[in-house]
């Protein structure tokens, strides 16, 4: 099985792990990494992950850090809120092979899992949120384990329709 996943990820630059701030991004994304020897990338997140303008900057560093990785063959886990389209074109800039996906929880959930730390404009993320048409969207209550099992087979899918 292992074998096959390499194969579906050589037809991607980056897997982008998003979704709203307490989504678990960087957890997965780096166990993803970890399991599969691949590079991973921890996108900080601007103060407002909604706000296009301010996620500019970020996403355009990340763009060339991904694209010094693709000319090395290498594939990025990348956990990055990318909550916007414009986010996202921003970010596969250079006709880069993106693969997204949306890390899925309610609003209390991700609330329960900040705790005292959930930001008080959580709910703009929300908002934002656009969900791009082909991401592989799973429920963040499963286990890692499960989330990224769940994330192989879907990669293995789309890789033979790439």
């Amino acid at each position: 099985m292992l074998d096959l996943i390499k194969d579906a990820l050589r037809d991607f630059d980056a897997i982008v792990f998003m979704g709203v701030r307490g989504s678990g991004k960087t957890t997965t994304a780096r166990a993803f990494a970890e399991r599969r020897e691949m590079v991973f990338v921890d996108a900080e997140e601007s103060p407002d992950p909604s706000d296009d303008y301010a996620a500019y900057p970020n996403l355009l560093l990340i763009n060339n850090l991904i694209t010094q990785h693709a000319s090395n063959k290498e594939t990025v886990a990348l956990a990055c809120p990318a909550l916007t389209e414009k986010q996202r074109s921003w970010l596969a800039e250079g006709e880069l092979r993106m693969h997204y996906v949306l890390l899925e929880g309610d609003i209390e959930t991700i609330e329960k899992r900040l705790g005292d730390n959930a930001p008080s404009n959580l709910q703009e993320d929300f908002q934002a949120l656009e969900v791009p048409a082909d991401a592989i969207r799973v429920d963040i209550r499963q286990h890692v384990e499960s989330i990224m099992t769940n994330v192989d087979f879907q990669l293995i899918q789309a890789s033979a329709h790439a």
